[in-house]
This record gives C-alpha cells, structure tokens and sequence, in this order.
C-alpha cells in the first residue's frame, strides 16, 4: 500500500452565506467517499474555529480550559456535529 492509498483529504468548499460550509472527504487517490453540506449555528462558531485554527484556538480558549480538555472537546465536536450521528458510536 502506497502513502498515497493511507490518508484521506477532507476539503471544505467554501463558507456561504447562507451560513452553510460543504465538506467532501476525498481518499488518497481523490476517489469521493461522502460529502455534506452543514449549516454552522451562532453557538458552534468557536468549534469551528477551533477545526480551522488549531494554534490559535488553544492560546485563546486555553485560558479557560486545560488544552487536553480543549482537543477532547473538539474530537466530540467534530464527530457529534461535523461528521454527524453515524460516526459516532452508540
């Protein structure tokens, strides 16, 4: 199995509007595995930015919280409201 064939790509579209940001996860060899469109809420724009800006979100919101706490945070963010129910364990 080469590098190429090991990773996947998630790119993000573009931020619309409308408040909507498409995602497609894409694997090595770009072959489209799911895309999505999610609609970023008021209370879930520190999350995101959080998704984007890795350093800069740990120096601001590590005031408030440990940064092991922050990553655990982000990790449930990421697959309870990005990914979706169906990534998520039961």
């Amino acid at each position: 199995m080469s590098d190429r064939e090991r990773y996947f790509r998630l790119a993000v579209d573009d931020f619309r509007p409308s408040g909507y940001i498409r995602l497609r996860l894409a694997d090595g060899q770009g072959n489209l595995l799911a895309a999505q469109e999610v609609q970023i809420e008021e209370r879930d724009l520190i999350p995101w930015k959080g998704l984007f800006e890795l350093d800069r979100y740990l120096r601001t919101q590590g005031v408030l919280a440990p940064e092991e706490q922050l990553l655990a945070e982000l990790g449930a963010f990421l697959a309870q409201r990005v990914l979706g129910r169906r990534s998520c364990p039961t």
